[in-house]
């Protein structure tokens, strides 16, 4: 990981797999994902992956199985529907929803944080 301790806790926070996914809008239930994960069901760099704390890495190409494209579609559009999308796409995520992938361009920064908070960088790190 690079030297820079905000890049490095913004990526965890924010750059875990199961974290994207929620992200993205894929389904409004955090558990239900946390299965799917686990179940082989994602594929990194075309090689089924199944650790849902994997920190990605930039460029990091990411597709989902393909017999889960219509329940993800059907759960989108329902969603849209009945105005409970969580949130917008992150910037920091290039995501296809017609063809099911995504990757990071780059790492997030402090002020893309879900619920932004103000992250005091010294008492997280001990330097006072």
């Amino acid at each position: 990981m690079a030297g820079n301790f905000e890049t490095n806790y913004l990526m965890f926070l924010e750059g875990r797999l199961l974290a994207i996914m929620y992200r993205l809008n894929f389904s409004a239930n955090i558990f239900w994902l946390l299965n799917f994960v686990q179940d082989n069901n994602i594929f990194l760099d075309f090689k089924s992956i199944n650790i849902v704390n994997y920190v990605l890495k930039v460029g990091q190409f990411i597709t989902i199985n393909k017999k889960w494209h219509m329940k993800f579609i059907n759960d989108i559009i329902q969603r849209i529907k009945l105005r409970t999308l969580l949130f917008p796409s992150p910037v920091f995520i290039f995501a296809s929803y017609q063809c099911f992938y995504f990757y990071l361009m780059r790492y997030p920064k402090r002020n893309e944080l879900v619920y932004p908070y103000a992250l005091d960088l010294q008492r997280i790190t001990g330097y006072f």
